[in-house]
């Protein structure tokens, strides 16, 4: 009897694990058998993530590659990306108005140290 150096289940993609009743033997068969690809970021994003206090990631092989960020909304629906947009619009608006009200703050505080409250140039400087 010769020995079995060669699986004939070797050369076949899906495979199970089973056990052959007469002899000892287990044979390996892993249906998810791929190439394992490494992805190893890019000079760019290893500086990224150095700059986001993330040196953790820039050091780190990953086993799958990250998402792009058009990858994120593949799914997305018309209402999706209106809400988004939306919400980007408004986000602009809050940025603005945050400096616009210091400015104003600060006039009225001025305006208030400056001049006596019963004078005529306190009135004049508040509505100006």
């Amino acid at each position: 009897v010769e020995p079995i150096t060669k699986n004939p289940m070797e050369d076949e993609k899906k495979k199970d694990t089973a056990v052959d009743p007469w002899s000892e033997e287990i044979i390996s068969i892993d249906s998810d058998e791929e190439p394992k690809i490494i992805y190893e970021p890019s000079k760019v994003e290893k500086l990224i993530n150095y700059m986001l206090c993330r040196g953790d990631l820039a050091s780190k092989e990953l086993s799958v590659k990250p998402v792009t960020l058009l990858g994120l909304f593949r799914y997305a629906e018309r209402i999706d990306v209106a809400l988004l947009i939306f919400g980007i619009f408004l986000s602009f608006l809050s940025g603005i108005a945050q400096p616009a009200l210091g400015i104003i703050a600060g006039g009225i505080t001025n305006s208030l140290l400056v001049y006596n409250t019963t004078s005529d140039e306190f009135y004049d400087s508040a509505m100006t």
